[in-house]
C-alpha cells in the first residue's frame, strides 16, 4: 500500500489520473468520543470504490483506520476548479471526457468537457484550470 503526501502530491505536474489531494483538517469520526481532528494524518489513497481520495488518521480516541474528509467544514461557498481528469478514449464514442474536481476533492459533472481530439482535451484541461485561478483572483 502506498500513501501519497499532500504537498509532495499536489505539487507534481504530471498528475492526471487523480484530482489533488483536498486540503481537510477534519475527518468523519464515527467511534466516541467523535472528535474530527485527528492526532496524525499518516497519508492519503485514492479510494476507487467511492472515487475520492481517503487518509489514513489517528484520533484522540485511539482510533487509527481510513476515513473520508468531512466536508461539513465551512467554506465561503465558491466553488472552484483545482483539477482535471482526461479519461481515456472511449470505445463506443470515441471521445475524451475532461473531469472537473473542485478545492474540495469533489467531481463537478457539470463541468465535463466531451471531444474526440486529444489535443483539444489537453488544451481545454489547461484553459479550464487558467480560467479557475483567475475567477480565484477576481475573487
Amino acid at each position: 500500500m502506498r500513501l501519497e503526501q499532500r504537498e509532495a502530491y499536489n505539487a507534481r505536474r504530471d498528475h492526471m489520473s487523480y484530482p489533488p489531494i483536498p486540503d481537510a483538517t477534519e475527518f468523519q469520526n464515527q467511534r466516541p468520543p467523535y472528535d474530527r481532528e485527528p492526532v496524525t494524518v499518516h497519508g492519503w489513497q485514492w479510494s476507487t470504490t467511492f472515487g475520492k481520495w481517503s487518509a489514513l488518521v489517528t484520533f484522540k480516541n485511539g482510533w487509527r483506520g481510513f476515513t473520508y474528509p468531512d466536508h461539513a467544514e465551512k467554506h465561503d461557498g465558491a466553488r472552484y476548479i483545482v483539477g482535471v481528469t482526461i479519461g481515456r478514449k472511449d470505445r463506443d464514442s470515441g471521445q475524451y471526457q475532461v473531469q472537473a474536481w473542485d478545492q474540495h476533492g469533489k467531481r463537478w459533472p457539470d463541468a465535463d468537457y466531451f471531444t474526440d481530439d486529444r489535443e483539444d482535451a489537453h488544451a481545454t484541461a489547461d484553459a479550464m484550470i487558467m480560467d479557475s485561478l483567475a475567477q480565484q483572483q477576481g475573487a
